[in-house]
């Protein structure tokens, strides 16, 4: 080979290694953090957290488990996942992996392939079946044709729930995990009063220890999720976020009671059916206990479990998570991230929902004002579906793009919604 030729090859070709460094330095592989739990059976489910898991299209032919013990390959179902939304490469992932029926007792190294990359293995160690371990239930108070949540661990997908109701009779059917939960739905026929949940495999005779939960067609309260209600300031509002909106069915109003010291406060949802509520303006900002009651046909029901909520010293603006524009166009997602979209495009007489937290009573208090280069309107939302915010803009729009803002009218405080509007 001639010299130059040579030399011209090998500058190519690190040319092309460089280039293939950076590339793979800029779009790194999965990364498996942990696995929960580290061990398991057949059918157990393995909920693994970490990165660039494939989580955003569980694309079977794209995302892989494989379970690997010397040059045995065996792969496992995927099942269920979380992601960050608007950020692919470094926000955290979860992925659900079922252990495969063909697998041995032993121990096994575990990756993650997406596409061409593939995580470094974590280790798992298989061992024989043994039955779930049952956590809690929630609600524990529930009515006919309720979702009732279970968590627990060691939990398979071919788990049978048995329940035994109040009369003792046993009903018994399988309903599989994910991660560290399943449930079921209470049956429109199942007796009232005490029953029990247990979950196992009726085939070997092996189940978790039971746990009890309540069944009544009287008012139940709405149970609360910790840490999930958006943080408001005193006088603004905010939505109840419950384990299930099914007491609110038929219910003639609910109420909630905020605990701050001695002082106590019972402030009524917005309306009956609805979980938006005031917190009120005589608390401080800090710490004060919730809990809920719902009332139906002159009966009362028992106080929730309380929880703890914060309250925060100065008011917070309107806040848009998500744009909808019917059937013409797929959701527009603003939570912040490195994949956030900067424009969306509508034309001219679209309706549009917005969705996410409005801290004020009733929509006549919003303003969403819409500012282009050379013209500004503004628009107050009627209410949408699912408690969405609906504007109908004008049949004469002007082509552009549009700056976006909402606005606490009562409060004055306003904010940018982070997209443009590209009217076409």
């Amino acid at each position: 080979m001639h010299k130059r030729t040579l030399l011209a090859t090998v500058l190519f070709l690190i040319a092309f290694l460089a280039l293939s460094w950076r590339v793979s330095a800029q779009n790194p592989g999965p990364v498996i953090e942990r696995c929960t739990p580290s061990s398991g059976s057949v059918n157990s489910v393995l909920e693994c957290d970490g990165f660039r898991l494939g989580a955003e299209e569980l694309d079977p032919k794209r995302v892989r488990a494989i379970f690997k013990k010397d040059d045995v390959r065996i792969p496992g179902k995927v099942g269920g996942s979380s992601r960050v939304t608007n950020d692919v490469q470094t926000g955290q992932q979860s992925l659900d992996v079922v252990v495969p029926e063909e697998i041995t007792p032993g121990r096994w190294q575990l990756v993650i392939e997406v596409g061409e990359r593939s995580s470094q293995p974590v280790t798992i160690e298989i061992g024989e079946w043994t039955p779930p371990k049952l956590g809690s239930v929630m609600p524990q108070t529930v009515s006919h044709g309720e979702f009732v949540w279970l968590y627990g661990g060691n939990l398979h997908v071919n788990d049978e729930i048995e329940i035994t109701d109040a009369l003792g009779h046993v009903l018994r059917f399988t309903s599989g995990a994910s991660g560290g939960s399943t449930g079921f739905t209470v049956p429109r026929n199942m007796p009232e009063g005490k029953a029990s949940v247990r979950i196992g495999l009726a085939s070997k005779n092996s189940f978790s220890d039971p746990l009890t939960f309540v069944v009544t067609s009287g008012p139940i309260a709405l149970a609360l999720w910790d840490n999930q209600m958006t943080k408001v300031a005193r006088g603004q509002w905010t939505n109840l976020v419950a384990t299930s909106l099914k007491p609110l069915e038929g219910a003639d109003g609910a109420e909630v009671e905020f605990r701050q010291g001695e002082q106590v406060v019972i402030q009524p949802t917005l309306k009956p059916g609805s979980v938006h509520v005031q917190v009120p303006a005589a608390l401080k900002p800090g710490s004060v206990e919730l809990r809920t009651r719902t009332l139906r046909q002159g009966l009362v029901s028992e106080w929730s479990k309380s929880i703890v909520y914060q309250i925060v010293e100065r008011p917070v603006a309107p806040i848009v998570n998500a744009i909808e524009m019917g059937d013409k166009g797929a959701p527009v997602f603003l939570w912040e991230g490195p994949d956030r979209p900067t424009k969306f495009d509508v034309e001219p007489g679209y309706e549009l929902t917005l969705r996410g937290s409005f801290p004020v009573g009733t929509l006549n208090h919003l303003l969403v004002t819409f500012q282009s280069s050379t013209d500004q309107f503004s628009l107050t939302p009627t209410e949408g579906e699912r408690e969405g915010l609906l504007l109908k803009l004008p049949g004469e729009l002007k082509t552009g793009d549009w700056k976006l803002s909402i606005s606490d009218i009562e409060s004055g405080i306003a904010a940018l919604i982070p997209v443009i509007m590209h009217v076409k």
